[in-house]
């Protein structure tokens, strides 16, 4: 018998302006997600403001989570885009829960 208990979840994203300019304040997205792509049907568990940012600027934001271990999940965070972005190809980062 399989007994599955919830676990923590804590990850941190450091945002990085890259580039010469500064950016606009923004939105850090959080997903659950099937897949290490961000999609439309992946489900949104949290957010995060990340203030304006200074050209090589970084911004610190976390999240914490509680959740039923599920081995090939996958956790998603994507930073909109702001008005004048160039690249907006670099805008998320997934981690995987392991298969244990």
């Amino acid at each position: 018998m399989n007994l599955l208990y919830p676990i923590y979840i804590g990850a941190s994203f450091i945002s990085t302006k890259i580039g010469t300019s500064s950016s606009a304040a923004t939105t850090l997205r959080y997903y659950r997600s099937t897949d290490a792509t961000y999609s439309n049907d992946d489900t949104e568990v949290g957010t995060d403001d990340v203030d304006g940012l200074a050209a090589s600027g970084t911004s610190s934001e976390a999240i914490d989570l509680t959740t039923q271990p599920s081995a090939g999940t996958y956790y998603i965070a994507c930073v909109d885009a702001v008005t004048g972005e160039s690249n907006t190809e670099n805008n998320c980062l997934s981690i995987q829960i392991p298969n244990n």
